[in-house]
């Protein structure tokens, strides 16, 4: 039965989803598309057209609409709660419901194309089907093209939502494996004969027949044969002719007489194949198996590939400890973002070989471990070989003919590759959460004799080595790189100094972990999340990049000033927590920008309010003291206690006088932890709160650990001079003698904020 978008939402809100969250995804289901509204919106683009589907899908007996409906329609993958959910049975068929045969059609189209070309490209190319398939005049043209991008964005959300997208990917790999398709994405180039192939087979009557030799287009066929396309065949490259309504054979003559040439509106530029290797998660040396190589080399290049990852092994990117300026100044807004570095986890190299050495610049630290493994990979070669590649790197593997390189020049520059290949995803895939991933592959933007992302580490390496730290952003590009497949990545700067980037949403989503899981160390902040569940409630720009809004509705204060003596706890105190956490719900900046983000903090339900995830990271990491393994009891005379009674009434404590401590009383609260530190700071533009206070909060928020840290670390440092003058600059800024704080800094004190 056919559901109206109500009914879609009545089913979420019946099946558990908040009333919030179904609004919200009505919201921008309208704006970029969705599952629930891909019905719809596929009804009003064809009325306003004046068409019908019967009009468009003209072969008859192709698609079989109630099997497709029946097989997909039986799960439901979403982003629920903040968490990757798959729901099956019942209500998972109530909120699909059914679909006319156009949209199943489209959708099964996307899940197929998106495997095997670039977004982009996919886009371009079902605006130029639609063209012809509809056959629009100019007005209508006009209308597609203002409407492309939701009606693209509608079918690619129910198709990953109904887990079309990742049978195509498992399926797809299938193929690679096997030899019938080449990795990576068809040029742009490609368009016309992929376009040309689908309008033979959704529009024409006459034909049953259609050759290619083109092995993307035999692909393609390939995969839809599972996606409701039962009366498709295939033939040639194995498959044996089946009596079918529509059968598509293989014939590397480019000149087969079944070939369908057309003129096509839209022009495009030739470009070359975009290189896109598969990775699996369980063994990612063997994505070397699939590059156009010998059998024999790739098993070195496996071997290699193991040797960088153990090499990665010495090394750990991780969150850097931020210290925030004393005035509000361009550099305050460049630390509104979370900053890496890349530990050293090795030993120092001793003697190293001169041509080891120079080889080394691609890597973020060159010690004994990177040298031992990179050595062992380069040294299976014969000397003149490894000369030869020492000339190609300094000439930037510009290589005049790749095909005739010789079987050791080849070994050679490609078991270099995949050390480097497996140094990078070695260093990187600890960041990133996959355990939710229904197919364990990953997308990179490489291939064959293809550096790009090697260089671009090189330019990280060295941008490290100049600032003494990585933004966060770079960490995402890369990323992006070598988990999504997007080679053309960018994520330019702002006007807006808020809006720090913190997410990528395609086909695949990922997103820093603070914006969907409790995290309770930095280690847990600097982390990402790559999930395959639709996210199209998740705000975003038309590149799909996920950004910070403006905060206007922070999380209420009071200062302890005002609160005075009446606040103070003199009893003992036992930590504690809610009952319940807060919980963290991704909202658009609808007093700003609604293709922008902000985190709205929930107390059962009830709001608390915002916080700016960007900023608020920073302040968690900073504000961040870590347990001690085996506290001894002490006794605070004096402290300032804020429960979440405090949270929920807009009464949180912000200043405290005298240094006093203010306890936030959120064992085992993670999220409420999250909101304090995000409140810690009360900027002004002029003067920010200093270290000492922060020191207490962030003391607080960790109620996991015993209060007596602080004064114990006191104790050990035995108020040396830098402590000392720390806690008298606090001092002065809590009594609001900015005065002789600026005197101070003016006379060029040492003060310390870190």
């Amino acid at each position: 039965m056919a559901l109206t978008q109500g009914h879609r939402i009545s089913a979420l809100i019946g099946g558990g989803v908040t009333e919030l969250e179904a609004a919200r995804l009505s919201s921008y289901g309208r704006r970029f598309g969705s599952f629930l509204s891909v019905q719809e919106s596929d009804a009003q683009f064809l009325a306003s057209q004046n068409l019908e589907q019967t009009e468009i899908l003209q072969r008859k007996g192709l698609f079989d609409l109630q099997q497709w409906n029946k097989v997909w329609a039986h799960r439901l993958h979403i982003l629920k709660d903040g968490k990757p959910a798959t729901i099956e049975g019942d209500w998972a068929e109530s909120v699909h419901g059914e679909v006319s045969q156009y949209t199943a059609t489209m959708i099964s189209l996307i899940s197929v194309l998106d495997q095997f070309a670039h977004s982009e490209t996919v886009q371009l190319l079902m605006a130029t089907l639609l063209d012809r398939l509809l056959g629009l005049h100019e007005y209508g043209t006009a209308l597609l093209d203002a409407e492309i991008q939701s009606l693209v964005g509608a079918w690619r959300s129910a198709s990953v939502a109904r887990g079309l997208a990742e049978a195509c990917r498992q399926k797809h790999h299938e193929l690679i494996m096997s030899g019938l398709v080449l990795s990576g994405y068809f040029p742009k180039g490609e368009l016309h004969e992929v376009a040309d192939f689908l309008y033979w087979l959704l529009a024409e009557n006459a034909g049953q027949e259609y050759g290619t030799s083109s092995s993307d287009v035999f692909g393609i066929a390939l995969c839809l044969l599972g996606l409701g396309f039962d009366r498709l065949s295939v033939k040639g490259r194995g498959f044996d002719p089946i009596d079918t309504e529509c059968r598509v054979f293989y014939s590397s003559d480019d000149n087969s007489k079944f070939k369908h040439h057309r003129h096509w509106k839209t022009k495009v530029k030739k470009r070359s194949r975009w290189e896109v290797s598969t990775i699996p998660l369980d063994q990612p040396e063997g994505s070397f198996t699939t590059l156009p190589i010998k059998a024999s080399i790739s098993n070195y290049c496996r071997l290699a590939w193991k040797r960088g990852k153990l090499a990665a092994d010495s090394i750990r990117i991780r969150v850097k400890g931020p210290e925030l300026p004393n005035q509000w100044t361009n550099a305050f807004a460049a630390a509104m973002d979370l900053r890496y570095e890349v530990e050293d986890l090795g030993t120092e190299p001793e003697w190293v070989d001169e041509d080891i050495l120079s080889l080394t610049t691609f890597a973020f630290v060159a010690n004994k471990e990177l040298c031992d493994a990179l050595s062992q990979t380069v040294n299976d070669n014969p000397k003149e070989t490894v000369q030869w590649l020492l000339k190609q790197v300094n000439r930037g593997f510009m290589f005049p003919k790749v095909a005739e390189l010789d079987d050791a020049c080849c070994k050679c520059i490609c078991t270099f590759q995949a050390f480097w290949m497996g140094y990078i995803y070695g260093a990187i895939l600890p960041l990133v959460d996959t355990s939710t991933l229904t197919t364990r592959l990953l997308d990179g933007a490489w291939g064959y004799l293809n550096f790009n992302i090697i260089y671009f580490v090189l330019d990280l390496s060295n941008e490290h080595l100049r600032e003494g730290y990585l933004p966060r952003e770079r960490i995402l590009t890369l990323l992006a790189m070598t988990l999504l497949g997007d080679g053309n990545i960018v994520i330019p700067a702002t006007g807006n100094v808020e809006s720090k980037c913190l997410g990528i949403i395609g086909v695949r989503s990922l997103l820093c972990n603070s914006l969907i899981k409790a995290c309770r160390t930095p280690e847990d902040i600097a982390g990402f999340t790559l999930l395959d569940v639709d996210t199209c409630g998740i705000p975003r720009d038309h590149k799909g990049l996920i950004r910070c809004g403006t905060l206007t509705d922070s999380v209420a204060g009071e200062s302890l000033a005002r609160v005075g003596a009446r606040g103070i706890l003199k009893k003992d105190l036992v930590p504690t927590g809610p009952k319940n956490d807060l919980t963290k719900h991704i909202e658009p900046d609808w007093n700003g920008n609604p293709q922008t983000m902000l985190l709205t903090l929930r107390f059962e339900g009830r709001r608390i309010g915002c916080v700016n995830p960007s900023l608020t990271d920073v302040l968690f990491c900073q504000s961040y003291v870590a347990p001690i393994q085996n506290p001894a009891l002490q006794i605070v005379k004096e402290a300032f206690e804020c429960t979440m009674d405090d949270f929920r009434d807009g009464k949180i404590k912000t200043h405290s006088p005298n240094g006093k401590l203010v306890i936030i009383q959120a064992y085992g609260r993670p999220c409420m932890r999250y909101a304090a530190a995000g409140n810690s700071y009360k900027i002004d533009k002029t003067l920010i709160t200093l270290r000492m206070v922060d020191v207490t909060v962030g003391l607080a928020i960790n109620t996991d650990m015993m209060l007596s840290e602080l004064e114990k670390n006191l104790e050990q440092d035995k108020l040396e001079s830098a402590a000392r003058s720390q806690i008298e600059l606090a001092k002065l800024c809590i009594e609001n003698n900015v005065r002789r704080v600026k005197e101070l800094m003016e006379a060029g004190a040492n003060i310390p904020h870190g």
